[in-house]
């Protein structure tokens, strides 16, 4: 759950479109499907609800100010939630503990700001 297993580094590549850069927005495979729709410019009904990605088309073009949209992982009993530069996670549901980092302070998680 931590940043070593979740965060990692992604290419997209299209050079008729996109400039060379380096960007380090949050972005998660369940946003491939809104990103390819908008390209597309497909009518909001082929999307399925829920749609739990967002287009990051945007981010092609510059740095969005701030994802609107939580990311979400789970794994067994463990989950996180990345909310920008915030991270929340769930280490057990049945212990149900609970840490929180800032991710721009802290990007090796060591110090929980929940406490």
């Amino acid at each position: 759950m931590w940043e070593g297993g979740l965060r990692v580094p992604s290419i997209i590549e299209w050079p008729a479109k996109i400039d060379a850069r380096i960007s380090d927005y949050p972005a998660s495979t369940m946003d491939i499907f809104p990103t390819l729709a908008d390209i597309l410019d497909l009518p909001p009904s082929v999307m399925l609800d829920p749609v739990d990605g967002i287009s990051i088309q945007p981010v092609f073009q510059q740095e969005p100010p701030e994802r609107e949209v939580s990311i979400p992982f789970r794994f067994r009993d463990q989950g996180a939630l990345i909310d920008n530069q915030y991270k929340l996670i769930a280490n057990s549901t049945e212990q149900q503990t609970f840490e929180l980092f800032d991710l721009e302070k802290d990007p090796v998680e060591s110090v929980d700001i929940s406490m």
